[in-house]
């Protein structure tokens, strides 16, 4: 009864809150605007977490990277008020609004948990394989690494350099390394053997700095702790989260001072200042979403209805060297091209627009519409993966969901640059991971039978 009380109060304060998100646009405010479409995701998460208390835990991830870049950077460098920043901070609202409720709504009701028990009888892992699979998942991704490495040799002191000149016609090399390296370290959490665990981590970890990502840095402990969290914790643990954010925001901060600061020798004494101004400066996702929403008339004739997310669903996914004629500016290359002429040319790495840029581009001021269904459908397949997850003791299995998870929470393990990697996170990985476990168990039972004869 209190708890129905306390549901029905939170849903009063909600709607209030996300009426005085819509009256901000009356004043014209861009920080009320921010402040309020915050609250609406804050006050959703709260929502969720009383409901279904896991959620507190698990949803951290996602919000602990998202809302820094667009949030607290924005208002530390400052926003000017116009309906693009009204429009790109309503669609972050209602975005994360339905993923998370959605997510809670569809935790027990089982969306695929019919389809997948089938496949829980049949794949099992032992021992034996979980170490095959992690050191031939390990192997192969060094293989691809290799070549970026070998051509970029006189850039290992300058792993910044590699990360922006691999940016062309390396796609197929540095993502496809990167995914099996992260799917050997996803096997190590799951392994029981802690000198695995400690050497695929630090190996991991190495191979990261010296391809120059942040990102790709940061997701070894964002799986770690979510590996914790899912395996140990059921109810809410704020202690837990304050430790967690702590160290990932210190070590957040530290990737940006080894990769950009360090590189200019500052002096010591500005250290902290600099780093800071660096990092809100580099949160540019909702600002480059707002000046092409507010620019858009001026650029663009009309809207693709479509076109830039067939193309960068399909071309994205061509490497070059199969395609020699594969254009530079498809989907929303062409958008950067025409918006930032200047970073597009120098081929370093494009402009993010962010969930909301390329959408708009595509369809218009629909494109909140079409984030709404996206989040739906996202959060309730979350919602339903991880209540099988929790019900499951099948270890294979349970590596799989983990997979298909850090996808739906925005982390995924294979990723390509500036396209939704659905096709190889929930389809491709899982099928090579499934084959090769077929594969070595073939292989085992023939040998097997030949030790019998």
């Amino acid at each position: 009864m209190i708890l129905t009380r306390n549901l029905t109060s939170l849903n009063i304060i909600y709607y209030l809150f996300f009426l005085l998100f819509l009256i901000s646009f009356i004043f014209r405010n861009s920080v009320f605007v921010i402040i309020f479409s915050l609250i609406v995701i804050l006050f959703s998460y709260i929502y969720a977490g009383l409901k279904f208390k896991k959620v507190v835990l698990i949803y951290f991830f996602p919000l602990f990277i998202f809302i820094p870049a667009n949030y607290i950077a924005p208002l530390i460098r400052g926003v000017t008020f116009s309906f693009g920043t009204f429009y790109v901070y309503l669609s972050y609202a209602l975005f994360f609004m339905v993923y998370i409720l959605f997510y809670t709504k569809y935790y027990r009701l089982n969306l695929v948990n019919s389809f997948l028990a089938k496949w829980e009888k049949t794949l099992k892992v032992h021992e034996y394989k979980e170490i095959w699979l992690m050191g031939l998942f390990f192997l192969i991704g060094l293989l691809l690494y290799s070549k970026i490495l070998f051509d970029f040799k006189s850039y290992l002191l300058q792993p910044r350099r590699i990360y922006e000149l691999t940016r062309v016609g390396y796609g197929v090399f540095y993502f496809t390394s990167t995914a099996f390296i992260l799917l050997a370290y996803v096997f190590c959490l799951f392994s029981k053997n802690k000198y695995l665990k400690v050497s695929i981590g630090v190996s991991t970890f190495l191979l990261f700095y010296f391809l120059g990502s942040k990102g790709l840095l940061l997701s070894i402990l964002v799986y770690y702790y979510l590996f914790s969290i899912l395996e140990k914790y059921q109810n809410n643990n704020f202690y837990l989260l304050t430790k967690i954010g702590v160290i990932l925001g210190i070590y957040t901060f530290f990737l940006f001072y080894i990769y950009h600061i360090l590189p200019s020798e500052p002096k010591k004494e500005k250290i902290i200042s600099k780093n800071i101004n660096f990092i809100s400066n580099y949160s540019d996702y909702s600002r480059n979403a707002i000046f092409l929403i507010d620019n858009y008339d001026k650029s663009f004739k009309k809207f693709f209805y479509g076109k830039l997310l067939i193309e960068d669903t399909i071309y994205s996914r061509i490497p070059r060297f199969l395609y020699k004629n594969k254009p530079l500016d498809f989907g929303m290359f062409k958008i950067s091209a025409t918006i930032f002429p200047e970073w597009h040319s120098k081929h370093t790495g494009d402009p993010s627009f962010g969930i909301v840029g390329r959408p708009f581009a595509d369809f218009g001021y629909f494109a909140i519409i079409y984030l709404v269904i996206i989040a739906a459908i996202k959060g309730a397949l979350l919602g339903s993966l991880h209540f099988i997850y929790d019900s499951t003791q099948n270890k294979f299995m349970k590596i799989i969901y983990f997979i298909w998870m850090l996808y739906l929470l925005g982390i995924p393990i294979f990723t390509i640059g500036g396209v939704d990697p659905f096709i190889e996170n929930l389809f491709l990985l899982p099928l090579i991971v499934i084959s090769i476990s077929f594969l070595l168990d073939r292989l085992n039972t023939m040998k097997n039978s030949y030790a019998i004869h």
